[in-house]
């Protein structure tokens, strides 16, 4: 039996109550200790301008949907701070693809289930051209840090006049408390989760240890999380892994810091891939998992303090 009859098999035997999403293990082991990806990518639709600036999902971001190699699945892409003079050859590249031949990105994996739809996603299966510039999608590269060879690093950086959501609000309330399910093949790991709807927050954490090198440009922190406004109560159970990118300035000050110290920082939730990958390894075969969600934090930017 190929690998993609066992993942139609798998996809097909479950109800999915929120999102449900099919990886193959090789892409798993793959991307687990990444944070960027590169992919050629066919831009289907792309925003004209970016979304303004407030709060929620007015973010500053510009959008665009389309289809591409590596990862194979309905695909969103976000250029952070879009707005920024030097985000333009960017956006100009994105919009003058569309429609026409592939063009290289690189970015920020993020799997999230916020607009997953009804529909299970597998990854290698056809991927329909998208109607509009936010199909059903849990898979993202968000942010972008390169367009057809146009660096995007620059816009890694606080959001002018965005108000994130608080951590109390987004850890609290949501992260800690958002579940799934996790179920394995030989080839495959499934995870299904309810919709989850918060990106953005701006917290206080602390580092646990000292920072590690990822695989590429990725940097990873664990670290304990409190709100701005109250940095006495920790929010999280356990240690939450934070992404960063090397070079960005988030990434430049924390590898100056030591076991214990502190800073303010704006990001965005992710999967856990690893530990999902360690999850899926140490159940027996054909037996499932039910617990909290796997998460950690891509790092924007570093905030004030």
């Amino acid at each position: 039996m190929t690998a993609r009859i066992v993942l139609v098999l798998l996809v097909s035997t479950f109800s999915c109550s929120g999102g449900s999403l099919t990886l193959s293990n090789a892409f798993i082991e793959k991307v687990k200790n990444a944070a960027v990806i590169e992919t050629s990518f066919s831009v289907d639709h792309t925003l004209k301008n970016p979304h303004k600036i407030d709060s929620g999902g007015n973010d500053g971001d510009i959008h665009a949907a389309g289809r591409d190699t590596a990862i194979r699945l309905p695909l969103v892409v976000e250029i952070t701070n879009a707005g920024m003079d030097s985000q333009k050859p960017a956006k100009d590249a994105m919009k003058a693809a569309v429609g026409d031949a592939k063009i290289p990105l690189a970015g920020i994996w993020r799997l999230w289930f916020e607009h997953a739809g009804k529909k299970p996603q597998i990854q290698g299966a056809k991927v329909p051209k998208p109607a509009d510039t936010n199909p059903d999608h849990v898979f993202e590269l968000h942010p972008l840090s390169e367009v057809n060879g146009n660096d995007c690093t620059r816009s890694f950086q606080p959001i002018p006049g965005y108000d994130a959501y608080d951590a109390e609000r987004a850890f609290g309330e949501e992260y800690e408390k958002l579940t799934c399910t996790i179920r394995i093949t030989g080839t495959a790991i499934q995870i299904e989760s309810k919709k989850a709807g918060i990106n953005h927050t701006q917290f206080h954490m602390q580092i646990v240890g000292k920072p590690k090198k990822g695989i590429g440009s990725a940097v990873f922190v664990l670290a304990d999380v409190f709100d701005i406004n109250d940095e006495e109560e920790k929010l999280n159970a356990s240690p939450v892994r934070m992404v960063f990118v090397d070079g960005t300035p988030a990434a430049q000050a924390v590898a100056a810091l030591e076991d214990g110290d502190r800073m303010n920082l704006l990001g965005i939730p992710r999967v856990d891939l690893n530990k999902v990958s360690a999850i899926a390894k140490g159940l027996a075969s054909n037996k499932t998992y039910r617990g909290p969600l796997p998460y950690e934090i891509i790092v924007l930017a570093q905030l004030p303090e």
